[in-house]
């Protein structure tokens, strides 16, 4: 696995969606020096605030709100429509031989879709890729039927992580609450990309 805190100082990390960016944001504070972050997000709202990205990709063509199944094919030329117009900018935002470690839950639209289109370029630009997955929770029928049609295009990246929200509610203690249990999960899905 590809170790950010040694070897990768120049690794690019790109938080997409909801999810996806709220787990980069929550490693900022531990990232060593060198280490970029992006964002890419459909809400241009989520960015005028924030000042921690570096570089962000705001897809404001996607319409589409919630991600089936049924609907992937015309969400994904939605996204793809939407990515293209930035591809020369990131491309050239990413030159060179860092990883790209994109970070992303998966189930909804931005995060599943745009995560796999922006994997399945990089990979096609000979660029070393990692992902970081998040899949739904259990109950979120709807959503784990995209997650889990969504994951075979990821093959391709260099390495996955896969966290799933399920393990997070078992192995956390009773009276945990739904904030601290997240944050537990970035803890320990930051700790998967690094070695002592």
């Amino acid at each position: 696995m590809t170790d950010i805190n040694e070897a990768d100082q120049g690794a690019v990390l790109i938080g997409i969606g909801g999810c996806g960016r709220g787990m980069v944001q929550s490693w900022l504070p531990r990232l060593p020096e060198g280490v970029r972050c992006m964002a890419m997000e459909r809400d241009k709202r989520e960015f005028v605030t924030s000042k921690l990205f570096e570089h962000r990709i705001i897809l404001t063509g996607v319409k589409s709100k919630s991600s089936t199944v049924e609907y992937a094919e015309s969400v994904q030329k939605e996204l793809k429509a939407s990515l293209q117009a930035h591809l020369p900018e990131l491309d050239q935002q990413l030159a060179g031989s860092a990883p790209v470690i994109l970070v992303a839950g998966l189930g909804g639209v931005i995060g599943t879709w745009g995560s796999q289109l922006l994997c399945n370029h990089l990979i096609a630009r000979e660029k070393q890729v990692v992902t970081v997955l998040v899949m739904p929770f259990g109950f979120e029928r709807e959503r784990v039927k995209v997650a889990e049609a969504a994951l075979p295009g990821f093959d391709g990246a260099a390495h996955r992580v896969l966290c799933f929200n399920d393990y997070l509610i078992k192995h956390t203690p009773d009276g945990t609450s739904m904030q601290d249990a997240f944050e537990i999960m970035n803890t320990k899905a930051f700790d998967l990309m690094s070695f002592p």
